[in-house]
């Protein structure tokens, strides 16, 4: 199974759309991640990954319509094949980042929720 590459990140939802139509016009499989979550949180941008096997395909029809590539998804692209294949699970800030914004927003969710339901004293 090929891996998913995250090859940019905006922070409005519709920009990933516009890229995503533009790479899907040329039959590049384009997925998009946490499109839901921007207007609550914006931590990373809305995500647009394609597949390890389109990443040069990719690459050049972004390099067509003014876009670029972000880091990590050149680094993919300089790599030996074989060194492209293995999974890459590595827990980054932003991953730490989103786990105490989300925290914070549930902790904040039941305050809301007890004071809500307590008592005015007199």
């Amino acid at each position: 199974m090929d891996n998913l590459i995250e090859i940019a990140a905006f922070s409005v939802v519709n920009d990933a759309y516009i890229l995503r139509s533009l790479l899907e016009s040329k039959d590049i499989h384009v997925y998009i991640q946490d499109e839901n979550m921007a207007p609550f949180l914006y931590i990373g941008g809305v995500k647009v990954l394609v597949s390890n096997t389109d990443l040069n395909k990719a690459k050049e029809v972004m390099e067509e319509y003014g876009y670029q590539m972000n880091e990590q998804a050149n680094s993919f692209l300089d790599e030996t094949p074989a060194q492209t294949e293995t999974p890459r699970t590595t827990l980054t800030s932003k991953t730490g980042i989103r786990i105490i914004a989300i925290v914070l927003i549930v902790i904040l969710v039941v305050l809301l929720l007890v004071f809500n339901n307590m008592p005015f004293i007199n």
